[in-house]
């Protein structure tokens, strides 16, 4: 079961309950469209961090408690330089199962979000992990996601 919320900037989005997903089908869809981004050259550039808009998240009440969850918080920075990947694997009200810090070389914070989502799925998946929440701040990479759940 793969569930997930956005708190992104500027965008107002109606999170989803958690649903059945295939987490290898999720991971080849988030390459998919990672491959697609990169092919078509797009490139967001960085979210301005002065940004006035407010910073949407889900109620903590609708976040999985049961012990059988893995929160993932994943995050990605970025400059024209180089970019850092961040994860963290918990459950609730526990400390931290896992948690790395990664440098990363990609080209537009998309990839450099989705290749953070991916690292850290892989490693759920590799442990055998089966309920994933999945929290991220790229609205784009969410939906791609949700998407690709919905239509399992």
């Amino acid at each position: 079961m793969v569930g997930g919320d956005s708190f992104s900037r500027g965008f107002a989005v109606r999170p989803r309950e958690g649903k059945q997903a295939d987490l290898h089908e999720t991971i080849k869809s988030i390459k998919n469209r990672f491959m697609d981004h990169n092919k078509g050259g797009q490139n967001l550039g960085c979210q301005d961090e002065n940004s006035s808009e407010a910073i949407l998240q889900l109620d903590t009440s609708k976040i999985p408690s049961e012990p059988e969850w893995s929160i993932i918080s994943s995050d990605a920075a970025c400059n024209s330089y180089r970019s850092c990947l961040a994860r963290i694997v918990d459950h609730s009200n526990k400390p931290p199962a896992l948690s790395w810090f990664q440098i990363s070389h990609e080209d537009t914070p998309l990839q450099v979000e989705a290749k953070a989502a991916l690292l850290a799925l892989n490693i759920v998946a590799e442990r055998g992990l089966k309920k994933i929440w999945l929290r991220c701040d790229a609205l784009l990479l969410v939906e791609a996601i949700l998407n690709s759940s919905s239509s399992m």
